[in-house]
């Protein structure tokens, strides 16, 4: 736990101000460690003070991200410069960020028009981040090679079902008949993988890389009258506007049942605000049928938390989208990739 005196009058030395008030959000003492309080000054203006469990040089490359994706235009929590010019700094040990408070509750998603508007607000975000000026000596931050990913997916739902595919009922049971399914997807989604020109994206040769938030969630984006704001960006990367659209549509799924209108509608409307190149497109529907957010359910053992009830309903839906993309976009994929021009 950081002793509260000596970050406040760090911060006051940094940035010149005096803090009037303050709120510990996360005292840093469990989970990661991530320490995150609000500070007020004299003056009335309200920061948010952050700590990562990260080395400074991956600190760098987030807040350095952010410095850039806001003057690029993107609604988010802008980063504020030290007296020193500097956009974050050591404390203990430890590399801080203070940041503009972003006022207002976390974005509804409870309708499909909600849905698309945080959507579009990623696309917006992914386009605006290509090609960013990092300052020299910024580490850039990319994600693991799908193609190990995948594979390690893959071996992580047989562990799982080794070792608890004997159950006899209840939940476990439940999902130990859904994994041979979602194996096939994701089996399916690797041999694409490795038929596309995945390498080439990943090497910048097919379309200029972009970041993706990492943790887009609908309590990662602040609403706040008509203004949406994105905050919380601790997972940044490079990689492919999938990994977004999968965790978003995952969170809106928890309680709703698929609907191709709604999964087309809302590729659409990613598209249209950020066309992709064909190739491009190619890869973001291998990577939506690949069984993520199922293979996510095992590994973090979130089931625990859910009723049986809750497991069927939330297998059934993930079926129902991988069934949905393997025909449409997966299945004898020169015929698919012909009929469909658009995400």
């Amino acid at each position: 736990m950081r002793t509260t005196e000596t970050w406040i009058e760090r911060i006051e030395n940094e940035f010149g101000f005096r803090i009037a008030s303050r709120e510990v959000i996360k005292d840093g003492s469990a989970g990661r460690g991530n320490f995150v309080a609000k500070a007020v000054t004299a003056g009335g203006e309200a920061f948010a003070v952050k700590s990562l469990f990260e080395t400074p040089e991956r600190q760098r490359f987030i807040v350095e991200s952010e410095r850039l994706l806001a003057e690029r235009g993107v609604p988010l929590a802008r980063p504020r410069q030290t007296l020193r010019g500097e956009w974050m700094f050591l404390h203990d040990g430890a590399p801080y960020a203070l940041y503009e408070w972003a006022d207002g509750a976390g974005a509804p998603l409870a309708e499909p028009e909600q849905l698309y508007a945080i959507v579009e607000l990623a696309a917006r975000f992914h386009k605006a981040s290509a090609a960013l000026p990092y300052p020299e000596g910024v580490k850039a931050y990319d994600h693991p090679d799908w193609t190990e990913e995948y594979e390690e997916r893959l071996l992580s739902m047989e562990r799982w079902l080794d070792a608890h595919g004997g159950a006899k009922r209840g939940k476990k049971r439940v999902i130990a008949d859904s994994v041979p399914f979602f194996a096939k997807a994701g089996k399916r989604a690797l041999k694409a993988l490795r038929n596309s020109e995945y390498a080439a994206y990943r090497a910048g040769r097919l379309a200029p890389r972009t970041l993706v938030h990492g943790d887009l969630h609908h309590n990662n984006v602040i609403r706040s009258g008509k203004t949406l704001t994105l905050i919380d960006f601790e997972d940044v990367r490079f990689d492919a506007p999938s990994k977004d659209l999968l965790r978003i549509y995952s969170m809106y799924t928890k309680s709703r049942a698929f609907d191709p209108e709604t999964f087309r509608d809302m590729l659409g409307r990613y598209e249209r605000a950020h066309p992709l190149p064909k190739e491009l497109r190619r890869i973001v529907r291998i990577d939506l049928g690949f069984p993520h957010i199922f293979e996510r359910m095992l590994r973090k053992r979130t089931y625990r938390r859910m009723s049986e009830e809750k497991v069927a309903f939330f297998l059934e839906q993930e079926r129902k989208k991988a069934e949905y993309v393997g025909e449409r976009y997966l299945q004898g994929e020169g015929r698919a990739g012909k009929r469909e021009e658009h995400l």
